[in-house]
């Protein structure tokens, strides 16, 4: 995971100041160290998952924020190399996985709020704005409104094809 972290960290640097012509290859690679990172935990997970250090977490956190933007700013790039959908549902999985770890007060509940958070805020912009409130309105849970994502994904597909 270090290994992909560093990276991460590098491309992340390298794409603020780079220039257009090597952005394609940056966003690219970052997308693949950002998805290695969210899986190597998820998929790996033992009785030791729920004591990870708060660093492990961070970067975890990292890598799904990292996706969420570089989808929100290169979606249209990023569509002909990787399914969006599978993303997004790669990070509501994520989500998902980080509330189930432990209470509330755990570390990585908090920063599956904050994903989710960051996740809303891409599709809150693709959406249409009844879709939006329906989608963050008070009465849905935190697992609904990731289900309605994925579903909306798959709407937005299924029309787009």
């Amino acid at each position: 995971m270090g290994f992909h972290f560093s990276n991460l960290i590098l491309y992340e640097h390298a794409l603020k100041s780079k220039s257009a012509r090597g952005r394609d290859s940056l966003v690219s690679e970052m997308i693949r160290h950002s998805t290695a990172i969210l899986h190597l935990p998820m998929d790996t997970v033992d009785q030791h998952t729920r004591h990870l250090s708060d660093h492990i977490y961070h970067m975890i956190t990292f890598a799904a924020i990292v996706i969420c933007r570089l989808l929100s700013s290169y979606e249209t790039q990023l569509a002909a190399t990787y399914n969006i959908a599978e993303l997004d549902t790669l990070i509501c999985n994520l989500v998902q996985w980080l509330h189930g770890i432990g209470l509330p007060c755990h570390a990585a509940y908090t920063l599956a709020n904050i994903i989710a958070k960051e996740l809303f805020d891409r599709v809150a912009l693709i959406m249409p704005p009844f879709s939006s409130e329906i989608l963050f309105s008070k009465e849905n849970t935190l697992k609904e409104a990731l289900d309605q994502v994925t579903d909306m994904h798959q709407l937005v597909s299924a029309v787009n094809c």
